[in-house]
């Protein structure tokens, strides 16, 4: 066919589509779209290649000591209006989540898992009342979530010394703030996840 005075042609591709396993090796393991069609020829950029980058590190702790500055505030509703309260079975873990951030830390810490991973865990910890008393950033990448036969939800945390955590130890959703990131893709396919 002809257009514009040039010869246009059609050809099957020589590359074979990727299968599910194949394209998904993990949550975040690596950029899957460095520029348009990279991902047909089968070129990744690995993760920690991405964040050895300095403009990506001197970017992502902007946003993290931002976001870290920002105050918090334990907020109560007074009818039609939301206004600033103290409770003691609040307050003291935000502003001291645990025994070695300070809130500051904690929230660049959030922010920081939240950019570079996607995801943010965060283990509460409890008293004997069933009061939070402290909370832990978790390693996204020593995390799975667990989804069983009726829906519930579970989440395997690996070994955390900071955490407590002593080894593979499945907690349920009650007991993690996960915040969660755009899913590319439905987490039934990611390896990993039972």
């Amino acid at each position: 066919m002809r257009l514009f005075g040039l010869e246009i042609t059609r050809t099957k591709g020589a590359v074979q589509p990727l299968g599910l396993s194949e394209w998904n090796a993990g949550p975040w393991l690596s950029l899957r779209e460095s520029f348009a069609g990279a991902w047909q020829r089968r070129i990744t950029v690995d993760h920690q290649s991405v964040m050895r980058q300095s403009t990506v590190w001197s970017c992502m702790t902007l946003i993290m000591q931002d976001i870290g500055k920002l105050g918090v505030d334990l907020i109560a509703r007074d009818g039609d209006i939301w206004t600033p309260t103290t409770n003691p079975a609040y307050s003291p873990v935000l502003r001291k989540p645990n025994h070695y951030q300070n809130r500051i830390k904690f929230f660049e810490g959030w922010v920081g898992s939240k950019l570079s991973a996607g995801n943010t865990y965060v283990l509460k910890r409890r008293d004997r009342r069933g009061m939070v008393d402290a909370l832990y950033l978790l390693d996204p990448r020593r995390v799975r979530s667990l989804v069983g036969e009726r829906g519930d939800v579970y989440y395997r945390l690996a070994a955390d010394n900071l955490a407590g955590v002593a080894g593979p130890v499945d907690v349920p959703a009650s007991e993690i703030i996960h915040d969660v990131g755009i899913w590319i893709e439905h987490p039934s396919a990611t390896p990993g996840w039972s």
